[in-house]
C-alpha cells in the first residue's frame, strides 16, 4: 500500500502537512460523533484516490 505522501506532489504534500498545522491536529480527541464523520470521508477519500490511480 502506497502512503499518500508517495502519490502526492511535493507541494501537495507540503500543503496537506500546513492544514493539518493549522487545524491543531493533536492537541487533543475529537467528539466521538466528529471522529466518525471524519473517518468516513477519509476512508472515502482514499477509495477515490486509489480508483484514480487503478
Amino acid at each position: 500500500m502506497e502512503a499518500l505522501t508517495e502519490l502526492a506532489t511535493d507541494r501537495e504534500a507540503e500543503e496537506c502537512r500546513a492544514l493539518i498545522g493549522n487545524c491543531a491536529l493533536g492537541a487533543g480527541a475529537l467528539p466521538a460523533d466528529l471522529h466518525q464523520s471524519l473517518t468516513e470521508a477519509i476512508r472515502s477519500s482514499e477509495r477515490t484516490i486509489r480508483r484514480s490511480f487503478a
